[in-house]
């Protein structure tokens, strides 16, 4: 016998509001790690006061790794380098 309980509808509810609650906020992190990678041209919405923080940081970093599935662990620590490094050239960091 299984031991899984069903969920209500309302728990349904909370649970995907929640799952996009935080699809959102990774969409927002990423948007703001593109604009400080790409720096101040090419239109990038960026500002002294909207740094990147090491939290924002180490969340980019476990989100890229979660999804990279194709590419060798290897070849996306280099991604996510080349990323540091332009945005770190670009000061946007806290």
């Amino acid at each position: 016998m299984s031991s899984t309980t069903k969920q209500t509808k309302d728990e349904r509810n909370i649970a995907l509001l929640e799952k996009q609650k935080a699809n959102e906020t990774i969409h927002n992190l990423v948007l703001k790690i593109i604009s400080w990678k790409s720096g101040p041209m090419a239109g990038a919405r960026i500002s002294e006061d909207n740094k990147i923080s090491p939290k924002e940081w180490s969340a980019y970093k476990a989100h890229i790794m979660s999804i990279s599935k194709t590419e060798s662990v290897e070849r996306v620590k280099e991604r996510i380098q080349k990323t540091h490094d332009a945005i770190k050239s670009h000061n946007g960091f806290k």
